[in-house]
């Protein structure tokens, strides 16, 4: 019998790596086959599992495909939608505008201003005249011959302080005495720049001359100037005689930015200019006093033509995307390549997008993409008319925006709709809010009669309710009554929908995927049980056969004793 660390034999029976095998049979039966069949045979359903799991993991791949495709129409919808809240505007691609500059003059518009637009600017032209550029103030010191030049080697012995700063902002106070250099000088300076806004550089004039240059880091301030403690440090080097109140060598004055919009004059200290017109920023980049400068503010229509074409390619790739998941040999049978085939949550994702998208908004008279030039073709994918879009936007741009977006009009300024979701139910209805005290704090309020949640200043619609998922915003004090319209598009109810499909705690999509998921665990589990089970029983028929061969082996060397015993030989 030979052994070794890997492998030991016993008669028949040998073990290799943990494996037990038969061989040198006595029945010469191939019973290590055999066995290995019947084996295989006991694993036949974890087979059919795997098989199972294979398709589980296409089937998975597919429905993240299908978040990703669902998720590019509903970020193409978003901006048409008309998005909710007080910040909601800044995301309206209708809101979006565009700023185009002309002269009267020959000199470029742009070359004197940059105008810029944003959602809440409002529609419109205005004339603008650049007078005067604002500028930050700048001074030097006296000089000295060396940038290795000790301060007192050059103003005398001194030691104390200067306080620096920026009119109407903080002060900084900045140890100086005459053991610094003019770098040293600089560096104590910017170590306090963010609290001062004053920066130091140092200017080398020449090889045996260089100043400090004081700059102001914001345009249209003065820099002011004090000693601190200690010696007359302003006088010691140059830069004030009389405490700060005038300065010695003046470079540049502090100024602020001139100019007139509609013939009146304005001043502010930046050459940025954000609080004129709302929404409306100006970068002042060169004064022309003799030109005339006119900006027109417009509508960004082709931003809203560029985000239309985007969700028709959006609805065309789903559409792509269910067609592949319906391919069917010419046999009859499923491609592989279709692992959603039949499959419901895909089925009811096509009903629904397409009933929405081609279907009429609410309120508002209705309407659908068909009025603005997007139809279906025969393979179901939209077509646009570009023409009639863009005659749409250009002659009809409120009933675009009335079929896509949420519309909302009250006859009371002090009440916002700040928040909303789900279908809307009611287009016309009349909020009654209670404040008997006028506190601006509402007692109670209902809606045509439906009673609604209060906080503070909010109204919500409760659950249930026509009016469950409005949240508006009463800014008003005492009792009143307020009147309001309202309508819902195809873009804020495609989103609205497709949210609720995605969310990826409790949405449609997430439960599908869990699915497949319990599913694949579940048949993994199974597999594993399988397995186990198969290993048992090849060990208990490596133990019968085993015993087989033994009683076999036992029966032949008996016979082999009694042929011996009659001088038989085994051909007798």
């Amino acid at each position: 019998m030979a052994t070794s660390a890997s492998s030991l034999s016993f008669g028949s029976v040998v073990s290799t790596g943990g494996t037990t095998r038969l061989s040198g049979t006595n029945s010469n039966l191939d019973i290590e086959g055999l066995v290995t069949s019947l084996v295989e045979a006991k694993k036949i359903p974890a087979v059919r599992l795997e098989t199972r799991i294979a398709a589980n993991d296409a089937k998975k791949a597919a429905l993240e495909d299908l978040r990703t495709i669902l998720g590019e129409i509903r970020s193409a919808v978003a901006g048409l939608r008309n998005p909710p809240g007080t910040l909601g505007i800044n995301d309206n691609l209708f809101e979006k505008k565009e700023a185009y500059l002309s002269a009267d003059t020959t000199v470029s518009p742009a070359a004197i201003v940059g105008v810029s637009a944003g959602n809440r600017a409002q529609p419109g032209s205005f004339e603008l005249r650049v007078e005067q550029l604002a500028a930050a103030q700048k001074l030097a010191t006296a000089s000295v011959t060396g940038l290795d030049q000790k301060l007192q080697d050059a103003f005398g012995e001194f030691a104390g302080s200067l306080v620096l700063g920026l009119g109407g902002g903080s002060t900084a106070e900045i140890a100086v005495d005459g053991a610094m250099t003019i770098q040293d000088l600089r560096n104590a300076i910017n170590s306090r720049s963010a609290t001062t806004g004053v920066a130091a550089t140092v200017l080398q004039v020449s090889s045996s001359e260089a100043r400090l240059i004081l700059t102001a880091q914001s345009t249209g301030q003065p820099i002011t100037l004090a000693n601190g403690t200690g010696d007359d440090v302003l006088a010691k080097l140059g830069i004030s005689l009389d405490g700060g109140a005038t300065v010695q060598s003046p470079i540049q004055a502090a100024r602020p930015a001139r100019f007139s919009i509609d013939g009146v004059t304005i001043e502010r200290p930046s050459n940025k200019v954000e609080d004129v017109l709302q929404g409306v920023t100006l970068n002042l980049y060169k004064s022309e006093p003799g030109t005339t400068v006119t900006v027109e503010i417009e509508r960004s229509l082709g931003a809203v033509q560029d985000q239309v074409i985007r969700l028709v390619d959006a609805y065309n790739a789903f559409r792509d995307f269910i067609d592949q998941q319906n391919l069917v040999g010419a046999d009859g049978t499923v491609s592989s390549d279709s692992p959603l085939f039949g499959n419901s949550f895909l089925r009811d994702m096509q009903l629904k997008v397409a009933s929405i998208l081609g279907g009429a908004a609410t309120g508002a008279g209705g309407g659908s993409l068909r009025e603005i030039g997007i139809t279906l073709d025969p393979s179901n994918r939209m077509r646009i008319d570009a023409d009639k879009l863009g005659n749409a936007l250009l002659t009809n741009l409120d009933r675009v925006r009335d079929i896509l977006e949420f519309r909302f009009e009250s006859n009371s300024a002090d009440l916002v709709l700040f928040s909303r979701s789900g279908a809307l139910q009611d287009t016309s209805f009349t909020i009654d809010i209670v404040d008997a005290d006028n506190d601006g704090q509402i007692d109670s309020a209902s809606i045509d009669g439906v009673t609604v949640d209060v906080a503070g200043k909010v109204i919500k619609g409760r659950d249930g309710t026509p009016y469950a998922g409005l949240q508006f915003l009463w800014s008003g004090t005492g009792s009143a009554s307020v009147a309001v319209t309202a309508s819902q598009g195809l873009a804020d109810l495609a989103h609205d929908e497709l949210g609720r499909v995605l969310d990826q705690t409790d949405g449609r999509l997430a439960r599908e995927i869990e699915q497949v998921d319990g599913s694949t665990a579940k048949g993994q589990a199974d597999i594993d049980r399988i397995t186990e089970r198969a290993d048992r029983y090849r060990d208990q028929l490596i133990t019968r056969f085993t015993a087989l061969e033994t009683a076999l082996g036992q029966a032949k060397a008996m016979l082999q004793q009694i042929r011996a015993a009659l001088g038989q030989t085994d051909e007798q």
